[in-house]
């Protein structure tokens, strides 16, 4: 391997341990988002539904605690939202 390569590979692997440094972990509202995805099986819906308003909110309490650590706000909007809208019909279909 010549010098060269080796300055290269260096940068490369510097630069990609500096990107880890920032990123934010997004993982808690992302799964928020994908669960309250599922709202149109049924059944399981009612299980999922469950998970994804627990995580979105668990990762917005982190998000609004450590906002330079977590990210994905509006992820988890959207999976509590999406989750909320199950119940809401079954909320609206056993009153009618």
């Amino acid at each position: 391997m010549s010098f060269l390569e080796k300055i290269i590979i260096g940068a490369i692997l510097t630069i990609s341990m500096m990107d880890t440094k920032n990123k934010k972990s997004k993982s808690k509202a992302i799964a928020s988002f994908i669960l309250g995805l599922t709202f149109w099986i049924p059944i399981l819906n009612l299980i999922f539904g469950l998970f994804a308003i627990f995580l979105g909110v668990k990762a917005l309490i982190n998000i609004r605690r450590y906002p330079d650590k977590y990210g994905g706000k509006g992820f988890a909007i959207i999976g509590i939202v999406l989750a909320s809208l199950v119940y809401l019909t079954y909320l609206a279909g056993l009153l009618m």
